[in-house]
């Protein structure tokens, strides 16, 4: 399924629920968010967008990978050298 048919497909169902809940008729608001749509038909409410990602360093990964990379060419370098 492609992300866009997903997100129609969640939109639409959630609306249902809502409905059901009598929710949407008495908040404008939350109306309004779930059925604006984008220039491609995804909707652009802030509730359906990701949060923004911040990218972390993870430094212990890195030395362990580093080590890890080392010892691998020293196990190459001793069994070239015993073949």
């Amino acid at each position: 399924m492609q992300r866009h048919d997903f997100v129609n497909q969640r939109c639409a169902t959630l609306q249902r629920y809502l409905r059901r809940l009598a929710v949407v008729g008495h908040s404008p608001v939350l109306h309004a968010s779930l059925t604006a749509t984008g220039p491609n038909g995804i909707p652009t409410s802030d509730a359906v967008r990701p949060p923004p990602v911040e990218e972390e360093i993870d430094t212990k990964y890195l030395v362990h990978k580093a080590k890890l990379e080392d010892l691998e060419k020293h196990l190459v370098t001793a069994s070239q050298q015993v073949s």
